[in-house]
């Protein structure tokens, strides 16, 4: 019931922003907008358990691209937002890192109510996601994170290091896409 009120709901939300629904990835589901040379994206994603709940990842790329954590070149149209260094997540309550879900406290709520409201309270704090991309403006229930694993060349770097590079899955077509 939640996913099929997100569907719905906060579908036509993204759509009325500009972005463009990409292909489910297991419990994501990825949304992207190409805007003034960048690239922003978003993704629900739902909780790996199976649980009723959800929290909202997003982040931005450059239009040329990024060279990922291995070296390689990247083009925008290709980066998810595990691939950046700079991502946020937008959780449900100020300064907390809570995932949105529907409060049946009780059972003085059904589970259509309490999903439409969760809905509407996702949505409204979503526009601080909004506000982050056109001003870099960060709202409180925001959270704004710097994976340096993920800076360029650094895992290709690390692992050069312990003696194990190339990974053992490592094609060709990765040699040719580095770009260090």
């Amino acid at each position: 019931m939640l996913q099929k009120a997100l569907k719905e709901d906060f579908h036509e939300y993204m759509l009325q922003l500009g972005f463009q629904p990409e292909h489910r990835r297991g419990d994501v589901f990825p949304y992207r907008r190409i805007r003034d040379g960048s690239n922003d994206l978003v993704e629900v994603q739902f909780d790996k358990y199976e649980r009723p709940r959800f929290v909202l990842n997003f982040g931005s790329v450059p239009a040329d691209g990024i060279i990922d954590a291995y070296g390689r070149f990247v083009p925008a149209k290709n980066v998810c937002i595990a691939q950046l260094v700079q991502h946020g997540r937008l959780h449900a309550f100020p300064y907390s890192i809570i995932w949105f879900k529907p409060n049946t406290l009780l059972g003085f709520r059904s589970d259509e109510v309490a999903v439409n409201k969760v809905i509407s309270h996702f949505i409204f704090q979503a526009e601080q996601v909004e506000r982050w991309f056109r001003a870099g403006i960060s709202g409180p229930n925001l959270r704004i994170y710097s994976d340096q694993w993920n800076a360029p060349g650094v895992r290709k770097k690390s692992m050069q290091e312990r003696g194990v590079w190339p990974p053992e899955d490592w094609t060709e077509e990765d040699e040719k896409a580095l770009r260090m």
